[in-house]
């Protein structure tokens, strides 16, 4: 019996609802601009994510090609660090020895983009994190890693 109440009373607010959207003409209207801001919310939260992993690839990418030249370690290290990041950040995917490989690729190359666009007109230079956010990138492995 209490189910059918809650259903009963669903369906007298239903249309209640169904009748002040219709005594209303501009619903339809504001209900779609309303969608549209959450959607556009939502697409700037995605992008605003995307930038800040790339921002971390590069780091990571610099950080690890740095640490290379001064202390001249190998692939042992890179499987020694994939282990441990992996324990601290079970939750994270990312910390294959492969993928750090490509984030240092991804460093490298974009870090000789930048080299050649600062030599050849230092006005147009902007700095390196600022211009990771004129590409699209959606993973890595867009650099043949």
């Amino acid at each position: 019996m209490e189910i059918s109440t809650k259903i009963m009373t669903k369906n007298t607010d239903k249309q209640a609802i169904d009748n002040l959207a219709d005594n209303f003409s501009g619903y339809a209207t504001l209900l779609r601009k309303i969608k549209q801001r959450v959607l556009i919310a939502q697409q700037r939260a995605i992008y605003a994510a995307n930038e800040e992993m790339l921002r971390m690839y590069w780091d990571i990418g610099g950080m690890l090609q740095q640490s290379q030249e001064a202390d001249g370690w190998g692939k042992k290290t890179l499987q020694r660090l994939s282990v441990d990041l992996k324990n601290d950040y079970s939750e994270i995917k990312g910390f294959s020895v492969r993928n750090m490989q490509c984030m240092i690729q991804f460093f490298n190359e974009y870090n000789q983009e930048l080299t050649m666009v600062k030599g050849a007109d230092s006005s147009i230079a902007q700095s390196m994190i600022a211009q990771l956010g004129e590409y699209n990138f959606w993973r890595i492995g867009h650099f043949g890693c």
